[in-house]
């Protein structure tokens, strides 16, 4: 039968509606509730603050469950016939083209999601409009909140789409979206704390520029619910809404029907999916066990969390415990002779990142001291004097070669170095608890000019 071309479909749209039209009320429900009737419930007594300026004063950012669950909840249930096998054939039998499936389903899913939204902030201005405690509040900030959560909102619903149109399974669905959501800022973090055991100088994590937060959605609704975040931003969550949703209708087209019920529904996704958990789990019982100091226990944590993150991966993949076999324990060993090869590299520090030491051409001005955290709270005691980077650089070069152990101790001292070049980047080193009797002269020096001493 000739498939229809528009996309708009006025009986998947019924359907639809009938099927899942209960999201919408739950979801409505619960803006409601952190809402208008928290409006309500404050009015009466009046015990929350004196002058009602934002809406988070109202919420206390119990947004999130709504927010992110709701979003990810629909964009499950909608596509959710994709994991079925009988309602997946039943479905792409139907005289509709793909793209009018896809659209269809998304358009119900952005009006599920957004007119509760609506509502809760029209509710909200009139509530606003009944009662003096909120005064303060204008309509600007009520539908600016509204608008920076609808953004996101969509954004969540896409992704889960996205995410949807390469996992076979449901529950699957859900629980791989939210490990992606916050997999930038955690893969970071796991990365950096590995490393941070093999490179000598490295700084904390705490160092990291908390823009980097960004990348991590459910870490950036924080900053919305306390009203940080600017319209760049806020722009680059819409670019990305839209990217995803155009990478899943890709996907969709490319999906094949029988992969329903697959936990992953890519063959050239099988290896991503299957080595990103081993190194995810490695890394993570790594720092688990290195919590003993004792490199026996680290390398325990290596040894077992890859192993059991491989062989489970493998397990979900193949949906059977029979993975102790041939092609299986094969790649298990590539991976491990891949991680040997890394972790050597590190070691021998064949990146040379231990042994730089920036030109001093290309410095504006140097930082020494026993901690820093972020550069930048440290500018005014930043200096420009030649003869101070000299002596630096002879103290750093001087820690440098000699490496003395990272311990505490009563007679151990922390150094920090930051050199601040031209081009803006920073190079920031970080030696902690070390023995200083090898270049106690060199660090004396330092120590003697007004700069370390943070006089300006």
């Amino acid at each position: 039968m000739k498939s229809k071309v528009s996309f708009f479909n006025p009986g998947i749209q019924k359907q639809n509606l009938k099927q899942h039209g209960w999201l919408g009320i739950v979801i409505l429900i619960g803006w409601i509730f952190i809402v208008p009737m928290q409006m309500i419930r404050l009015t009466d007594g009046w015990y929350g603050p004196e002058d009602v300026t934002t809406m988070t004063q109202i919420s206390n950012g119990t947004e999130l469950p709504v927010l992110v669950g709701g979003s990810i909840l629909t964009g499950i249930f909608l596509f959710r016939y994709l994991q079925v096998p009988d309602a997946a054939d039943m479905m792409h039998s139907l005289p509709v083209r793909r793209e009018s499936l896809f659209f269809n389903q998304v358009l119900t899913g952005l009006v599920l999601i957004i007119a509760p939204l609506l509502i809760t902030a029209g509710a909200a201005q009139v509530i606003a409009g009944m009662y003096p405690e909120f005064s303060e509040l204008s309509p600007q900030t009520i539908w600016s909140w509204a608008g920076a959560f609808l953004i996101m909102s969509v954004f969540f619903f896409l992704f889960t789409v996205f995410v949807g149109m390469a996992v076979g399974m449901s529950i699957a669905t859900g629980i791989i979206t939210l490990i992606l959501l916050v997999l930038p800022v955690a893969m970071y973090t796991l990365i950096y704390s590995n490393i941070s055991l093999y490179l000598y100088g490295l700084p904390p994590f705490n160092t990291v520029s908390d823009k980097f937060l960004l990348f991590s959605p459910l870490m950036f609704i924080s900053d919305i619910v306390e009203m940080q975040y600017t319209s760049w931003q806020l722009a680059g969550y819409v670019a990305a809404a839209v990217l995803f949703g155009a990478a899943a209708l890709v996907l969709y087209k490319l999906r094949p029907i029988e992969t329903a019920s697959e936990a992953i529904t890519f063959r050239v996704l099988r290896p991503i999916f299957k080595y990103g958990v081993t190194l995810c789990a490695m890394m993570t019982f790594s720092l688990f066990y290195v919590q003993n100091d004792n490199t026996g226990w680290m390398i325990f944590g290596y040894i077992f969390g890859s192993a059991a993150g491989y062989f489970v991966a493998e397990m979900i993949l193949k949906k059977t415990w029979r993975v102790f076999r041939g092609r299986a324990l094969i790649g298990y060993g590539g991976y491990v002779v891949v991680i040997i090869i890394a972790g050597a590299m590190l070691h021998y520090d064949a990146f040379g990142y231990e042994s730089t030491i920036p030109d001093r051409d290309f410095v504006q001005s140097v930082y020494v001291g026993e901690y820093i955290s972020e550069p930048e709270d440290y500018q005014n005691l930043y200096s420009t004097s030649d003869a101070y980077l000299e002596d630096v650089q002879q103290l750093h070069q001087a820690i440098i070669e000699q490496r003395p152990e990272e311990e505490q101790g009563a007679s151990k001292q922390s150094v920090s170095i930051a050199y601040e070049l031209e081009n803006g980047k920073t190079i920031m080193r970080q030696y902690f608890y070390i023995d200083t009797d090898g270049f106690s002269e060199k660090l004396q020096a330092v120590k003697e000019y007004d700069a370390y001493n943070g006089i300006p």
